[in-house]
C-alpha cells in the first residue's frame, strides 16, 4: 500500500452486503445528493433510475460491477476516475460489489490502489438473512429450483470474507456495521451511515418514503419462481416479460396473491453444526473488525420455507396476465 495518502483522491465504497437495506440507503443518498455535496461528499447519480418504486435499486456502480465481471481493469479504473469530483469524497454503492470484493479481491484492489479507499459494509445475522437472500434471488430471476438455494450458505462466512479483503485493503479503512436497529447509530441505517462519514442526521435530510425494495408475499414468490424457470411460447413471450417487470408492484398493491394459495413447501437448509460454526465466525468478525459491536447469538435453524409451483398451463398465464393488465390500467 502506498504510504502517502495526502494527495490521493478519496472514495468510499459501500458494498452491501445483500439484504441490509442497500436500496433504501441508495434512495437516501440519491435524494440528499446536494446536501451531501455541502458536507464534502459526492454521490454520482448519473444513469441511476430511482423513479421505479417497486424495483430493486442497484446503486450507482452498476457499470463498474459489469467491468469487474468482464475483467476489464482499464475500464474499472477509468470508471473510478470519472466518478471523482474535485475537492469532494466520492461515494460508490452497490451490494453486488460484495461478491466481487470477496471473489476477485486482488483484482478489485488494483482498481482502488491509487485512491484513498474506505470500505463500508453492513452485515446481517445469517439466521435472519437466509430466507430473505433466497427470496431476493427469486426476485432477481437468479433462482429457479430449490437445490440452488443451498448456494446461499456459501455467502455466510463473514470472517473468511473480510480476512481476505484485509489482506489487500488497509484494515483501518474497513468499516463493518451490524444491520440491527438497536446497534445502529441513532437507530436508523441513514443516521448510522452518515455517522461513518462524520455527519449527523438532522431534519434537513430527506428520508425516503417509498419502499424501494418491497417484500413479496410467499405465494407471489412461488409464482415468480415458476416464471424464472418458464420458457413461454413465442406468441406470449412479450406478455410474460411485461408480467415479470410488473410483479413487484402487483403483489404489493393488490390482493391478487389469493389466486396462489397453497403452493408452498418446506426444505431443510443447514445442519445445526453449520450454524454453530457461523456463530464462532461472527465472534471473530466482532473481535477483529467490528470492535465496539457484536452479533447476537445465532440460533439453530430447522425448516426454512421454500416455494414451488406445479402444473401451470400457458392458458392459465394468459388469463392471469389479462387480470393484471386490468389492475394496472
Amino acid at each position: 500500500m502506498t504510504p502517502n495518502l495526502i494527495n490521493k483522491k478519496k472514495i468510499i465504497v459501500h458494498i452491501g452486503s445483500p439484504k441490509t437495506g442497500s436500496s433504501a440507503l441508495q434512495a437516501f443518498l440519491w435524494l440528499n445528493s446536494n446536501k451531501l455535496i455541502e458536507k464534502g461528499f459526492y454521490y454520482p447519480v448519473d444513469n441511476v433510475n430511482m423513479n421505479k418504486p417497486f424495483q430493486t435499486s442497484s446503486g450507482n456502480a452498476v457499470q463498474l460491477v459489469e467491468y469487474i465481471k468482464n475483467g476489464d481493469l482499464t475500464a474499472c479504473i477509468q470508471f473510478a476516475e470519472n466518478s471523482i469530483k474535485e475537492g469532494l469524497t466520492t461515494i460508490l454503492s452497490s451490494e453486488r460489489l460484495n461478491f466481487w470484493f470477496h471473489y476477485k479481491t486482488e483484482f478489485v484492489n488494483k482498481i482502488f490502489e491509487n485512491f484513498d479507499c474506505q470500505i463500508i459494509c453492513y452485515l446481517r445475522r445469517q439466521d435472519n438473512r437466509l430466507q430473505s437472500s433466497i427470496n431476493q434471488r427469486i426476485k432477481y430471476g437468479d433462482l429457479t429450483n430449490k437445490t440452488e438455494a443451498y448456494e446461499v450458505l456459501s455467502e455466510f462466512d463473514y470472517f473468511l470474507q473480510f480476512k481476505k479483503i484485509s489482506d489487500y485493503f488497509d484494515k483501518k479503512k474497513i468499516f463493518i456495521r451490524i444491520y440491527e436497529k438497536k446497534q445502529f447509530e441513532g437507530e436508523s441505517i441513514f443516521s448510522d451511515f452518515l455517522n461513518c462519514l462524520g455527519i449527523k442526521l438532522d431534519e434537513k435530510f430527506i428520508i425516503p418514503e417509498k419502499n424501494v425494495n418491497p417484500a413479496l408475499n410467499h405465494d407471489a414468490l412461488s409464482f415468480r419462481l415458476f416464471l424464472n424457470d418458464y420458457s413461454p411460447p413465442t406468441e406470449i413471450n412479450e406478455k410474460v416479460f411485461f408480467f415479470k417487470n410488473s410483479l413487484l408492484e402487483i403483489f404489493t398493491k393488490t390482493d391478487i396473491d389469493r389466486l396462489f394459495n397453497g403452493w408452498d413447501k418446506q426444505i431443510t437448509i443447514g445442519p445445526s453444526n453449520f450454524w454453530k460454526n457461523i456463530g464462532r465466525y461472527n465472534s471473530q468478525v466482532s473481535r477483529k473488525f467490528v470492535k465496539t459491536k457484536q452479533f447476537v447469538k445465532i440460533r439453530t435453524l430447522g425448516e426454512i420455507p421454500f416455494f414451488e409451483v406445479k402444473n401451470l398451463e400457458p392458458f392459465f398465464i394468459d388469463r392471469l396476465l389479462f387480470v393484471i393488465e386490468l389492475v394496472l390500467s
